[in-house]
């Protein structure tokens, strides 16, 4: 690990600078990531660099999203209704008060 506020020099000292995971895609396999990080060997990139993506994890997230965004609106909706209700409760109360 660096120091910190320490610049460091090379390809590899411009890439750790970054801080964040390598995407590994189809062109980026890992031993050319390992060589372009210069890691001496290529379980160090695969542990800390090569993030896999799962698509069944990312529909996954993905239908989870939903169903909190449609239940986020149904209470929103609810609350609105549930203020409106009590408005015109109010108001009759008024009104045959008054």
């Amino acid at each position: 690990m660096r120091a910190k506020g320490r610049r460091s020099s090379g390809a590899a000292g411009t890439l750790s600078d970054v801080e964040s995971p390598v995407r590994y895609t189809r062109w980026a396999d890992d031993l050319n990531v390992q060589r372009v990080l210069r890691h001496s060997k290529v379980i160090v990139t695969r542990e800390h660099y090569i993030k896999l993506r799962d698509p069944k994890v990312d529909a996954a997230m993905g239908a989870l999203a939903r169903a909190i965004s449609k239940e986020k609106e149904r209470a929103r909706s609810a609350a609105v209704s549930e203020i409106a209700e009590t408005r015109v409760n109010k108001e009759r109360a008024r009104s045959s008060n008054g």
